[in-house]
This record gives structure tokens, C-alpha cells and sequence, in this order.
């Protein structure tokens, strides 16, 4: 019974893993951005930018 449980669950996490994947973009040009904040100490401090893009769509 574990192990078809467990099957189970693998297969639902890998299915969701391919369709995650297969996203075509709608728009000519995507850029996707997120930002992390990190404290050193009481003065100072870092930002983190990241970001991405989908390459086939630069000209």
C-alpha cells in the first residue's frame, strides 16, 4: 500500500513538473524580476536583483 501511495505521488509531482515547463510566452518581449533584501548589521545591508528573460525572443 506505501509503495502505491508513493507511486502515486511521484507520478502527480512529475506530471506537474512537465507542464510546468511547457509555458510559450504571449508577449514579445518577457522579463521576469524578484529582488532579495539581506541585513549585515545595524548599518548596512545588500539587495539581491534577479532576473530572467526567454532568450529565443531578443533581437
Amino acid at each position: 500500500m506505501k509503495k502505491l501511495f508513493f507511486l502515486v505521488v511521484l507520478v502527480v509531482f512529475l506530471g506537474t513538473e512537465l507542464i510546468a515547463q511547457n509555458i510559450t510566452p504571449t508577449a514579445p518581449f518577457i522579463l521576469d524580476l524578484d529582488y532579495a533584501r539581506f541585513r549585515k548589521d545595524d548599518q548596512a545591508g545588500y539587495l539581491e536583483i534577479y532576473y530572467g528573460f526567454y532568450p529565443h525572443l531578443l533581437t
